[in-house]
């Protein structure tokens, strides 16, 4: 376009160009060239030479949010205000959004599901654009991983490596807060401290904004026994404590392994098992061991005692053998030890001896003398010991021969007296006509005997 004509016949003419470029430019008037030759006209960008955008830093996105931030050298143009973030996917732009003067930028998008892929890039407000950057949504949630059992003091555990874990009370307070390493672990000391049986929240936040929370009970689980000692074959009821509310605990007995069951842990962390001991168990200390599918093993010991014979085992005696009498062997008198014969055998001598005889007393010596005869006693004729003559009534003891009186037995006893030279029996066994026969002589004998030397001796 003409600016100006002089009087002169200088005319002053103005173009421009859409883009920076070298012209050529000439003039006519009325149709004729005036200018000779073309001129050479070179056009440049007002603010100087384009410098290209570079691609910008992306984080991961979890398809409701994406964020990340420009390079250094397009920090100036984003602080003018001259940088737009796009977002597009298959079906066309996703959302557009400003750079801020930090460089940072927060884009928010239409909840995308988890894989879908997007493109990213950045303009400038002349036109410019950055290369793109291709992305692939990420929706799934953080492995909250696993967390140690903790006094109170400090908490620490596994999760996804970069992972952001924020602790809280259940009132809110933020108790404290770690990155997950590189390792796999993290750990955090509480402020303030949270006590035994206390609810905190454990919270993972990955790089693409996704997170996963779970409560978490503080206390470190141990394990109790209700009795220190039981007998084989009893019953023991062990208990555990400070488990994860609804957490399966497993419970085994050992020495020689003896799954007791798998029971969860109730909302106080508190889980209980009750069970027979084995009547083939070991005689000495024992383990019950209590394992939590997030807490870990914890033990407690208590011993097994015999407590009398194994089930199935005889009972009867030192040798399980019956006794019967002093030596074991059964006697031949009124009775033959606990379980030796059969007791009950008839007493009072053979059929038709008289009543009224006299009758051993308690220490074997005969009683009821015959009226007028002398009698052996404290005052009589002193009696032979264990080695002398046996006298009527007496014996030579556990291993001499029987004397008319006594008997094999502990327990058998018997009397000689007069009338006729009878010797009846009592508390012994039935004796046949010819037996008691030799005995009633061996008797009358003896009496004559000892009556003889008596009087030899007035």
């Amino acid at each position: 376009r003409v600016v100006a004509a002089g009087a002169d016949g200088v005319a002053v003419f103005e173009f421009s160009s859409p883009v920076p470029a070298v012209w050529s430019v000439g003039a006519r008037i009325g149709g004729v060239d005036v200018t000779g030759s073309p001129q050479t006209a070179v056009f440049v960008d007002a603010v100087g030479p384009r410098v290209p955008l570079s691609v910008p830093q992306v984080a991961p996105s979890n398809g409701v949010r994406l964020a990340g931030e420009v390079a250094a050298a397009d920090r100036a143009v984003a602080a003018e205000g001259g940088l737009v973030v796009v977002v597009a996917g298959v079906g066309g732009e996703l959302a557009r959004c400003p750079v801020a003067g930090d460089g940072s930028f927060a884009c928010v998008l239409p909840g995308l599901g988890n894989g879908t892929e997007v493109s990213v890039w950045i303009e400038d407000s002349a036109g410019g654009v950055s290369p793109v950057v291709l992305l692939a949504v990420d929706a799934v949630p953080p492995s909250p991983g696993t967390v140690s059992p903790s006094d109170g003091a400090q908490l620490a555990g596994t999760g996804e490596i970069g992972a952001q874990v924020v602790v809280t009370a259940e009132d809110g307070t933020r108790l404290c807060s770690a990155v997950v390493s590189t390792s796999g672990t993290w750990a955090c000391a509480l402020a303030p401290l949270a006590g035994e049986g206390e609810l905190v929240a454990v919270e993972h936040t990955d790089s693409a904004g996704n997170s996963a929370e779970f409560q978490w009970r503080i206390g470190v689980p141990r394990v109790m026994i209700t009795v220190a000692s039981v007998v084989r074959g009893g019953t023991q009821t062990a208990v555990g404590v400070n488990f994860q509310p609804g957490e399966a605990v497993e419970a085994v007995m050992y020495s020689d392994p003896q799954v007791v069951g798998t029971a969860n842990a109730d909302a106080d962390g508190r889980v209980e098992f009750s069970w027979a001991v084995p009547p083939a168990a070991e005689v000495g200390n024992h383990l019950i061991v209590f394992t939590g599918a997030v807490s870990g093993s914890f033990q407690e010991s208590f011993a097994v005692v015999a407590g009398g014979a194994p089930t199935g085992e005889p009972t009867g005696g030192p040798t399980g053998t019956p006794t019967g009498g002093p030596t074991g062997n059964p006697t031949s008198g009124p009775t033959a030890g606990p379980t030796g014969e059969p007791t009950g055998t008839p007493t009072g001598g053979p059929p038709g001896t008289p009543t009224g005889e006299p009758s051993a007393g308690p220490t074997g010596e005969p009683t009821g003398t015959p009226t007028g005869e002398p009698s052996a006693g404290p005052t009589g004729e002193p009696t032979t010991g264990p080695t002398g003559e046996p006298t009527i009534g007496s014996s030579y003891g556990p291993t001499g021969e029987p004397t008319a009186g006594s008997s094999v037995g502990p327990t058998a006893s018997a009397s000689a007296g007069g009338g006729g030279g009878k010797l009846p029996l009592t508390g012994s066994a039935a004796l046949g006509p010819v037996t008691a026969l030799a005995l009633a002589l061996m008797g009358a004998g003896a009496l004559a005997l000892a009556w003889g030397r008596r009087k030899r001796a007035n």
